[in-house]
């Protein structure tokens, strides 16, 4: 049962703080897009870094997602946050295909962000482990 629960938290976490970091994000765009019309300072920034903006925020989750599980797992804690990755990745690809097609770029992040989730879990192992700094 810990183990379900762990996974929940982890879960419940990463979505928790992507929803609300995809908000901040909008407000923030929205206010960009009304200064920019409103007052004339052209294009600062491209779209391609506003997505790499998102790509690494969305992997910092990843990684404290993947810490969080580890944290509540008694247990396997590295595969716990690696189900924890796989699971929210799974939910958020098969939600994306919904409007787009999958690209190479999108698989390799999806790769990365279960990785990310895991090493987090091996973080908080190696973070607890007395003598391992």
């Amino acid at each position: 049962m810990k183990s379900v629960k762990a996974i929940f938290i982890g879960s419940s976490f990463v979505i928790v703080s992507i929803l609300l970091i995809q908000l901040l994000y909008l407000f923030v765009v929205v206010g960009y897009n009304y200064l920019v019309r409103e007052y004339d300072f052209g294009v600062l920034f491209s779209e391609s870094v506003g997505t790499v903006i998102w790509v690494i925020t969305y992997l910092l989750v990843m990684f404290y997602g993947g810490y969080v599980t580890a944290e509540y797992s008694e247990k396997k804690a590295v595969l716990h946050s690696l189900v924890v990755g796989g699971l929210v990745t799974a939910v958020m690809v098969a939600m994306a295909l919904q409007n787009t097609q999958l690209t190479f770029t999108g698989i390799l992040i999806a790769i990365a962000s279960v990785v990310i989730a895991a090493a987090g879990g091996v973080y908080s192992q190696r973070s607890e482990t007395p003598g391992s700094h």
